[in-house]
């Protein structure tokens, strides 16, 4: 079994396992992804439009948790794992969880429960969304939880990735291999 390594910050280099593959499919966010995002991140950083100390990152589709462990090494003040399998919940309570108390994981429906963290108000989410694959045959799931979360938190920043040309959105993107990230900061 293969490993997901921190890319930078404090636990850099650090390996986490592989989560276990759910029907056949990995769905971690390949490297090359997670890099751009954060690259994306520390570009709104280095703008003063972001302050890593008061931001809180929300990672909707957690699976591997590499994303939320990335952002807490980077100086993420928290980071909220969602993740709704049972099995990747118990792996990222054994893997992920132990290697910082700012790590905070959620056996919850993301689309149900995305905002029921609670935040002072200097604080700003940051979300990265990574749904199934599958999810995407019926982009509307996806655009009611972006609504929603434009609603409930009007100065979020949000990652999106997707494995879909961009049709629908107006957002800037990136394309990376065979994937798109969309940044609707």
């Amino acid at each position: 079994m293969g490993s997901l390594i921190v890319q930078a910050g404090t636990l850099k280099h650090k390996r986490i396992p592989m989560v276990e593959s759910l029907k056949g499919h990995a769905n971690f966010t390949p490297a090359l992804i997670k890099k751009a995002v954060f690259a994306m991140i520390e570009s709104e950083v280095l703008s003063g439009k972001l302050h890593l100390e008061r931001a809180i990152f929300i990672d909707l589709f957690s699976g591997s948790g590499q994303m939320g462990l990335e952002a807490v090494s980077r100086g993420f003040k928290s980071a909220h794992l969602f993740e709704i399998d049972r099995t990747r919940i118990n792996f990222l309570l054994k893997n992920v969880s132990p290697l910082s108390e700012r790590l905070f994981i959620h056996n919850k429906d993301s689309f149900r429960f995305f905002d029921k963290i609670e935040k002072e108000e200097e604080e700003i989410f940051v979300y990265f969304i990574d749904p199934p694959y599958s999810f995407w045959e019926v982009p509307e799931k996806i655009n009611k939880l972006l609504e929603r979360i434009n609603i409930a938190n009007s100065e979020s920043k949000i990652y999106l990735q997707s494995p879909e040309e961009p049709t629908h959105y107006t957002n800037k993107y990136s394309r990376f291999g065979n994937n798109y990230v969309f940044n609707f900061s």
